[in-house]
This record gives C-alpha cells, sequence and structure tokens, in this order.
C-alpha cells in the first residue's frame, strides 16, 4: 500500500509549468492523472489524495486548455470526495471557460461546484477569487444572451460585505475589460 504522503508528493511533484504541465521535460499531466487513477482504483485508495493535490492537477489541466477534463476533476472533489477547493480552484477553471467562445456554459458549471462545495454568491465577491468567479459568469451570461444571469451574479456581487470602500458588483464589473464589456 502506498502511503498518502508518498502519493500527495508523486503526484504533486511530477507537475509544472512546462507543456502539457511537465515539469524539466518530465512527468507532466498524464503522468499525474496516470497516478491518481493507479491509487485510486487500489484498496483504500479513494481517500489518500488531498484537495491541494486535486487542485494543482485541475491547475495543469485548466493551464494546458483541457477544460473539460478540469471540470470533471472539480466535480469529482467537490461530489465523490466532499472537498471544498479552495476559491482560486474554481475561479482558475471559470475565468479559462469565459475566454472561450465555446465554453460558457462551462462557467454555469463551475457556478454549480462552487455553490455544491459550500460557497454563497452573494459572499464570494468579498474576495477577489470570488469576483473573479462572478465575472466570468458575467461574460458567460453575457455570450450566452442570458440578461437576468447577468444581472443575478452582479446583484450578488452588491450584496457582498467587505468590499468598501467600493462595491462588490463595481469590483466585479471592473475586473477585466472582457467583464467590463460584458456589464
Amino acid at each position: 500500500e502506498i502511503p498518502a504522503d508518498l502519493a500527495n508528493a508523486a503526484v504533486q511533484n511530477c507537475l509544472g509549468d512546462g507543456p502539457n504541465g511537465t515539469h524539466d521535460g518530465c512527468g507532466g499531466i498524464d503522468t499525474a492523472l496516470a497516478m491518481l487513477s493507479a491509487v485510486e482504483s487500489s484498496p483504500n485508495g479513494g481517500d489518500k489524495f488531498t484537495v491541494e493535490t486535486y487542485g494543482k492537477v485541475v491547475h495543469a489541466l485548466t493551464r494546458d486548455g483541457a477544460i473539460d477534463e478540469a471540470l470533471l476533476l472539480l466535480r469529482a472533489m467537490v461530489v465523490e470526495h466532499s472537498f471544498t477547493p479552495p476559491l482560486s480552484t474554481f475561479a482558475e477553471v471559470a475565468k479559462a471557460a469565459a475566454l472561450d467562445d465555446t465554453m460558457a456554459e462551462k462557467v454555469l458549471n463551475v457556478l454549480a461546484f462552487a455553490k455544491a462545495a459550500g460557497y454563497e454568491l452573494d459572499k464570494i465577491a468579498s474576495v477577489e477569487d470570488g469576483r473573479q468567479i462572478l465575472a466570468s459568469g458575467v461574460i458567460a451570461a453575457e455570450k450566452l444572451d442570458n440578461l437576468a444571469l447577468g444581472l443575478r451574479l452582479l446583484t450578488a456581487a452588491a450584496a457582498a460585505e467587505g468590499c468598501a470602500p467600493d462595491r462588490g458588483d463595481d469590483l466585479v464589473a471592473s475586473s477585466s475589460s472582457t467583464a467590463q464589456r460584458a456589464c
């Protein structure tokens, strides 16, 4: 049986900033996914990996443009493992999906996963990553021609506390030029 700390270290250390998530030309996303699969399919392997390990693989997948695969792993983190990933994990996937014209609907999945993980849309605008998620939602709503969704997300941002001296909806709208155009 592989110890949990060794399994986590192996997966995290094989990922880097190179092409396909490689680290100094070695490892990469495929290697990380193979290790995840092998350990998870072993007896008692389903509870070995930490939220940080899954998050690092989601990060690598998103950076590599594999948004669908990142969403599948994000779903597994929330639904199958009952993890509460940091907002930064959701924000990264949502931003990548919002910027891809063919993936706007995927932002709605990210919003649903964030809500399922326990985050409240009316409160996440008080932190930068939460505003990024809401901005991605506003961009996606504009691409999907869903005015009601865009207004709902801006209303949620406006209700967030802790954004003083600004309002959350102002911060979401000014988070990027794409978000400004969508608003």
